[in-house]
């Protein structure tokens, strides 16, 4: 990997952190190699960190950065199976989640799923042999205290029971290859689906990748409202659909409720007042104009804690769309996401890889709030 500075900056926490991880064991003494691809099966297999000791004892390591503090790893057993995946696929001696979240609070014990070993930011600031690694993962811990208003926490905790990198020096049998099954792809054939749906006017179709048949628009609405359902659980929930944005009384639109704890979730409940989430699907062939905006903004309600909507389509908004978008945020304080397909793939992709919708969603929250002018 290059200089994290050269990385995109709206990727730039993942890639700094995965940086500053394998600094750290560098440091240890290990050759590190970084985002390592395999082809095997005819499918791409890549391990965010390849560690190998002084003896020959390779480790895969599978990097976690979330915007929460949770006390469980969310999508615990995707991210679980992924990291087993990518452990056979090298024939890796040890496999290894590496997160921000404190690991003393998640698992005590060090290890998870009897053999993926758990490391957490309490167990890198004990690994970081040098002032300025300690410094750089002070940082990174400090950063999300800030962003969660987590000002009681006394800072990073030592460890109850210590990681020690010397364990991954000894021979271990590597899993049998019998346990080489892919990761399940549900955000893979949602992707497939969404590109084979014809945008504009009504037609009916049978997507060719499953055989899922109707008109464009409400094709497009079910395979949208499953998506969202897959990228969001455990992030928001008690799903449904109500009536219509726009007076078209033959298509429904979804809410949900914010039940997360990461950045996007606590920004939306303390600072925009709201705990429920509007989104709309618009299978529009050109980009949303700002008609549809002001209708949107009617069915908000800060009194039924529900100030908040994203709408979904193909192409996102125009640039009447965005200002008017930015007046209803300024003048009533009801805020307006736009998330295009290629944004909603993007989240699929990534769930696929147990990598939690929050960053994404966050970033977008912040880009759309950074360009609200005066």
């Amino acid at each position: 990997m290059g200089e994290s500075n050269q990385r995109p900056t709206s990727r730039y926490r993942e890639f700094e952190f995965l940086d500053l991880v394998a600094r750290v064991f560098r440091a240890q003494g290990f050759d590190v190699q970084q985002e390592v691809r395999h082809v095997h099966d005819r499918r791409h297999v890549e391990a965010d960190l390849l560690l190998t000791a002084d003896n020959g004892v390779k480790t895969v390591v599978e990097v976690k950065l979330y915007r929460s503090r949770s006390r469980y790893i969310p999508d615990g057993s995707k991210a679980i199976a992924q990291v087993r995946n990518v452990q056979v696929v090298f024939q890796a001696d040890h496999a290894m989640l590496v997160t921000n979240l404190y690991r003393d609070w998640i698992r005590p014990s060090g290890a998870i799923d009897d053999g993926v070993i758990l490391v957490g930011i309490d167990d890198l600031a004990e690994l970081a042999i040098t002032p300025e690694l300690k410094e750089e993962i002070g940082r990174v811990d400090e950063e999300l205290s800030s962003a969660l208003r987590d000002f009681d926490s006394a800072g990073l905790a030592r460890p109850k029971v210590p990681f020690i990198p010397s364990t991954l020096h000894m021979k271990v049998t590597p899993p049998a290859p019998t346990s080489d099954t892919p990761v399940p792809a549900r955000g893979a054939v949602l992707v497939t689906e969404l590109s084979e749906i014809k945008p504009g006017k009504a037609l009916k179709q049978k997507l060719p990748s499953t055989g899922r048949e109707g008109v464009n628009w409400r094709l497009f609405e079910d395979v949208c409202y499953e998506a969202l359902q897959y990228v969001f659980e455990g992030v928001l929930g008690n799903w449904g659909t109500q009536e219509a944005v726009a007076g078209d009384d033959s298509r429904l639109d979804a809410r949900a409720k914010i039940e997360g704890s990461d950045v996007f979730c606590r920004t939306l409940i303390e600072h925009f007042g709201t705990r429920h989430i509007l989104f709309e699907f618009k299978n529009y062939k050109d980009k949303i104009g700002a008609n549809l905006i002001h209708i949107t903004e009617k069915y908000l309600y800060a009194k039924a804690l529900r100030g908040a909507a994203v709408i979904i389509s193909p192409k996102g908004f125009s640039d009447p769309a965005k200002r008017a978008a930015h007046g209803a945020l300024r003048d009533v304080g009801k805020l307006m996401l736009d998330l295009d397909v290629p944004l909603l793939c993007k989240l699929l992709e990534a769930k696929d890889l147990a990598q939690p919708p929050g960053a994404e969603m966050e970033r977008l929250m912040d880009a759309f709030l950074l360009e609200v002018g005066r």
